[in-house]
């Protein structure tokens, strides 16, 4: 015999785990419109743990929220911690590396809100963001997901230097009539070259020798060709 289906509009009732991934407005308007169309929130009940932790239906609960409805849960026996409902959480949906991140920051890691930081200020993504410290793209899952991420005062210092020249180079590259500039230097593999050099790319003169020679890059197959290049042309 199944768990028996409750109800309420006592919506203060339910607590959530602060490393749980944010609300994702655009998800918000998918279920809200369905709501609207016709209400099945009573076929679709949240799962609550025994503390009254959401262990599944955070949307579904603000759905109901906003539009003042009656919340349908199921509740568990167990007590669970916060890791067993992330860990439910991520196994039922589909977490970005994003939502990694911003968990790791809401459960007070300093390296996650610093990284977190740095990418705003740089209007960079995790992915090219974590080059500048030391790690490669293909361990970006495990670094992010782990949790083992570590941010490096020093590095960052460096790698904002290095991508206020590049903001700069690649706002004249934008200008320039060959959109091939662009597209080129706007590439992870650029990224990840520049990255390696911050002796060189943290001065402003390396970013004006190449756009000077920029008709001397060649379409590149990743960052070791592009780093070539550079040397080719006595960059680095």
């Amino acid at each position: 015999m199944g768990k028996e289906i409750m109800e309420t509009t006592d919506y203060s009732i339910f607590r959530s785990v602060i490393e749980n991934r944010d609300i994702k407005e655009e998800r918000m308007e998918v279920i809200l419109g369905s709501i609207r169309k016709k209400n099945l929130l009573h076929l679709c009940p949240l799962l609550v743990s025994a503390d009254m932790y959401i262990i599944d239906g955070q949307h579904r609960l603000e759905a109901a929220k906003r539009l003042g409805l009656s919340v349908f849960y199921i509740l568990s026996d167990e007590i669970l911690g916060k890791e067993d409902v992330i860990l439910f959480n991520t196994t039922q949906n589909n977490w970005e590396l994003l939502d990694y991140a911003k968990s790791h920051a809401k459960g007070g890691d300093e390296n996650y809100i610093k990284l977190l930081a740095f990418c705003r200020r740089n209007s960079i993504g995790l992915g090219p963001a974590i080059v500048f410290f030391g790690y490669s793209k293909r361990h970006l899952k495990t670094i992010i997901v782990g949790g083992k991420f570590v941010f490096d005062e020093q590095k960052g210092v460096s790698a904002e230097k290095v991508l206020k020249n590049y903001r700069d180079f690649l706002a004249r590259c934008a200008l320039c009539q060959d959109r091939r500039y662009y597209l080129l230097f706007s590439s992870y593999s650029f990224l990840q070259a520049i990255s390696l050099h911050p002796e060189k790319t943290e001065e402003s003169e390396f970013f004006s020798k190449l756009f000077a020679l920029k008709d001397g890059i060649q379409k590149f197959s990743g960052y070791r060709h592009c780093e070539a290049q550079f040397k080719s042309l006595g960059l680095i």
